[in-house]
């Protein structure tokens, strides 16, 4: 769980900057889109992590909100440059992706994060408060409405409090045992209550290589040999 969490954590804090101010960057998002084959990998990486923010972001009042998986996929992703500039082999590459499935075949990382949209003078709902026992309300269901239940939450200093003067908190949730009710599942579904929210659920087909098919063919051939792909 270490290594994930870890993971998790360091993707929150390098993409914190861009996560503050998505809800106002949807149309450069989109502008910005192009063949990824032109793309570096860091490119490819910064671009993918956007387009999962965007995919089911909500928009309630005062507020957007987000929640959305972190796959071993964007795991390797996001370890690429490093191990070419550590001028790993590719057998040591295959080596260190075996410890991340290692990992991941246990926890599923998710991100939530919450976005203040509105002014100090904003009239009606202008705080979201996480509660003390926010894991008692956060669940991972697959098209058959099995779930498990959250084994862990990471919520920053200062980020159980969503208002003007604190703009923004995202949270890092990890879900155990994630893969006993996704085996055979066509949809993953992440259930995130306790915060006064109307819409609570964050729906994604399942399995997570369809996010990637457009991965420049240096990593995907780094998942086929890895059999994180078959």
């Amino acid at each position: 769980m270490g290594e994930v969490e870890h993971q998790a954590r360091k993707t929150f804090e390098k993409r914190e900057g861009v996560m503050k101010n998505v809800w106002i960057g949807f149309l450069l998002f989109l502008a910005c889109l192009s063949a990824f084959a032109d793309e570096s990998i860091q490119e490819y990486e910064d671009s993918k992590f956007n387009e999962m923010m965007m995919m089911r972001l909500k928009n309630e009042q005062f507020f957007s909100y987000t929640a959305f998986p972190l796959p071993v996929e964007l795991a390797v992703i996001q370890n690429y440059s490093k191990w070419i500039e550590k001028r790993y082999t590719e057998d040591q590459m295959l080596t260190a992706i075996e410890e991340l499935k290692g990992e991941y075949q246990n926890y599923l990382p998710v991100f939530f994060a919450i976005f203040y949209t509105g002014e100090w003078n904003s009239k009606g709902k202008t705080e979201i408060k996480i509660p003390d026992d926010f894991e008692e309300y956060l669940f991972l269901e697959n098209d058959k409405g099995e779930y498990v239940r959250t084994s862990k939450v990471e919520i920053p200093f200062m980020g159980n409090v969503v208002n003007y003067m604190n703009d923004s908190s995202m949270i890092v949730i990890l879900f155990e045992n994630a893969d006993e009710i996704l085996a055979d599942s066509n949809k993953v579904v992440i259930v995130i209550g306790g915060v006064d929210l109307v819409q609570t659920k964050f729906a994604y087909p399942y399995p997570f290589s369809q996010y990637y098919q457009d991965a420049p063919e240096v990593i995907k051939e780094l998942f086929y040999k890895s059999a994180i792909w078959e």
